[in-house]
């Protein structure tokens, strides 16, 4: 009878690591879908996601960075950020990245790569 037992367990923990396996390579060569790209090109008073643009220079752009996780705060008056040329404002866990590519100062436009792919599993924090 324990024989019968440790078979019958040995048997489960093999099937559950081969199914655990499975899970997390498919999981990890899954097709992605489509990415979406576009060209942001923002000005002073202008907001993308989380980042409000207050002021270009020749090499930064500042703002104010307005946390939304784990929890958007209503009246939250954010805090003071400085980026410069491929610093990034999107959520990764959202799936979106949002690089900072070009800073134009006679113009006073700063230009945001913005791709958004599908969100990694497990999405943002709550």
């Amino acid at each position: 009878m324990k024989k019968i037992i440790i078979k019958t367990v040995f048997v489960a923990v093999v099937v559950l690591i081969i199914s655990a396996m499975f899970y997390f390579y498919s999981n990890k060569y899954r097709s992605s879908p489509s990415t979406n790209t576009e060209e942001i090109i923002m000005t002073i008073g202008d907001r993308e996601g989380s980042f409000l643009i207050q002021k270009i220079n020749t090499d930064s752009v500042e703002g104010v960075w307005y946390r939304i996780y784990p929890v958007a705060r209503e009246g939250d008056i954010g805090e003071t950020k400085t980026l410069r040329i491929g610093d990034d404002i999107g959520y990764s866990c959202d799936g979106v990245s949002e690089k900072l590519i070009k800073i134009a100062p006679a113009e006073q436009t700063a230009t945001f790569l913005k791709i958004t792919n599908q969100p990694p599993l497990g999405g943002c924090p709550i």
